[in-house]
């Protein structure tokens, strides 16, 4: 195992260079997971936004596993990896401080759903962006010049 870290410095995240990989979203254990139904907002806004990207990165969806493995292993094998915390079905309300140090000591970048989504937008000159800011939990509403 080599002993160099990788760098913590990760690409800004483009339709172009990313692919949304969804991870072991088991129906049945989402009662037993903390925030449900802010869990599944959030997985939704992930995969609507995604489309509207327009679906130029790829999706995977795998059962047998959580965020963490999948994360872990990516970053080894040199990509940037993130995990979306709050779409991630914790069964506590943050994730653990062995859960945090483990997948940052790996180069893996913890973020939410709304900071993923919108780097990947990257400005409001995006021409779908008020539909993508639709896509987000609790809606975000695009202001003009003025304020409004």
């Amino acid at each position: 195992m080599p002993s160099a870290t990788r760098p913590t410095r990760l690409e800004p995240v483009t339709p172009q260079n990313a692919v949304l990989l969804l991870v072991d979203q088991q129906e049945g254990l989402f009662s037993r997971i903390h925030e449900p139904e802010q869990t599944r907002r959030n997985l939704l806004a992930l995969a609507r936004s995604a489309q509207l990207f327009g679906d130029t990165g790829g999706h995977d969806h795998r059962p047998g596993g959580r965020a963490q493995l999948p994360a872990l292993a990516s970053a080894a094998e040199g990509y940037d990896s993130y995990v979306v915390v709050d779409a991630s079905g914790r069964f506590e309300p943050v994730p653990s401080v062995a859960t945090i140090s483990r997948l940052t000591q790996a180069g893996v970048a913890l973020v939410t759903t709304r900071v993923i989504v919108l780097e990947t937008m990257a400005d409001n000159a995006h021409p779908r962006a008020e539909e993508i800011y639709a896509t987000l939990p609790a809606g975000l509403v695009i202001m003009d010049d003025a304020g409004q």
